[in-house]
């Protein structure tokens, strides 16, 4: 735990528990209700204005997933948070336990040949949480994590953990650089998808966004769920107009393509003629 993270035990381990659920069909997170009151005013709040939450000492998100909330937990009980989350069985130890992996070696210097599913190259920890038969894997994408992270931080006002995950989201793309295949292109419109929907018109990585979807113009617009974001999310295609170049050549000097295709539409019907 970092020094200006750090809070000592004493001043919550004796308080009393608290629930965070993701849904309302989702499984119970754990955690002190002093800790949650020092990392998060927003969330616990909920516990004291006398409502449901209140009541019940369980309270309930409806804009997060339950890998944005483990990471957030795990974050304000250790300083730090995983990219990657491992998955969980009924006989394995019920409790939140941290394991981390430097470049594909432990911190006691034995290697590991486990190999992380992310692209990028940070530094990473693979936890296990405390419930049963819990497999959150779906949500290690690599990009994913860090944004939709971010994100809870910007609604939730973290604004620690809301630098921390914009210092590792911008990370991630770097590593990536521009996406090639098809997996890293829908990956990367996803989590634009996410942050232009989510964000705040004046949040700083939206600027951060749209300069990146300009660089990687060309790998982006061969995707038809592109063009759908653009026109969904006006405001991108304004912001990346920013940060790109005027073509060298006028239209009279460009050919026509040959063919022109009319959009794909999956499990459409097209008529055979005779």
């Amino acid at each position: 735990m970092s020094k200006e993270h750090a809070l000592p035990y004493f001043s919550f381990l004796d308080s009393e528990i608290v629930s965070l659920k993701a849904t309302e069909s989702g499984r119970p997170f754990q955690i002190h209700r002093s800790l949650l009151a020092s990392k998060s005013r927003a969330i616990a709040s909920a516990f004291d204005r006398g409502f449901e939450e209140s009541k019940k000492k369980v309270y309930t998100f409806q804009d997060t997933s339950e890998g944005t909330l483990a990471r957030f937990i795990e974050w304000a009980y250790t300083g730090d948070y995983p990219a990657i989350i491992k998955a969980t069985h009924a006989n394995e130890p019920t409790i939140l336990k941290a394991e981390a992996i430097v470049n594909g070696a432990k911190e006691d210097g034995k290697s590991d040949n486990t190999k992380s599913d992310s692209t990028d190259n940070l530094d990473i920890n693979a936890i296990s949480l405390s419930a049963p038969d819990t497999d959150l894997t779906h949500e290690n994408h690599p990009l994913l994590a860090h944004i939709r992270l971010y994100v809870f931080c910007s609604i939730y006002i973290i604004p620690e953990l809301r630098s921390l995950s914009f210092t590792r989201a911008t990370a991630a793309f770097k590593s990536l650089d521009q996406p090639t295949t098809l997996e890293t292109q829908l990956g990367v419109i996803a989590a634009l998808r996410v942050s232009f929907r989510s964000l705040l018109a004046d949040d700083r990585l939206l600027d951060w966004l749209a300069h990146y979807a300009a660089y990687c113009l060309g790998q982006l617009r061969v995707q038809r769920d592109f063009h759908d974001l653009l026109q969904e999310s006006p405001v991108l295609g304004s912001r990346m107009v920013l940060s790109l170049h005027a073509p060298r050549t006028p239209p009279w000097e460009v050919c026509p393509p040959t063919y022109n295709f009319p959009a794909y539409v999956p499990d459409s019907t097209y008529a055979e003629e005779l």
